[in-house]
């Protein structure tokens, strides 16, 4: 199941990750106007997660999931 997953988006594994770094080096500056950014960020790591994830690969082993 991981295998698969990470087979699936392995393009887009890099653009994430680089979003994630950008938010970590605009919460190390500490910028008031980033705050919504790095948000909005993280907001959508975790919506990715949840839809290429939990719904595409957990959900047929666990449908509870």
């Amino acid at each position: 199941m991981f295998a698969a997953c990470h087979g699936a988006v392995r393009p887009g594994q890099i653009v994430w990750f680089c979003g994630a770094a950008a938010a970590v080096v605009l919460a190390w500056r500490g910028d008031v106007p980033s705050d919504r950014l790095i948000s909005a960020v993280l907001a959508l790591l975790w919506a990715w997660m949840a839809v290429a994830y939990h719904y595409l690969f957990f959900a047929p082993v666990n449908p509870a999931a």
